[in-house]
């Protein structure tokens, strides 16, 4: 019975880990294709100046 709450507290833990992971990883990308979109909009403005 120990046994499997352990496993159960254990796939909790890596679930939860996993999902900052992900959360992380998400908001990485974001902030990357948010600064790739600023620097497209800059370099077209610069084009049509």
């Amino acid at each position: 019975m120990a046994r499997r709450t352990a496993r159960a507290g254990a796939t909790r833990e890596f679930a939860r880990r996993a999902a900052s992971a992900g959360a992380a990883c998400s908001v990485a990308l974001s902030f990357r294709f948010f600064f790739w979109l600023l620097r497209g909009t800059r370099r077209w403005s610069a084009r049509r100046a």
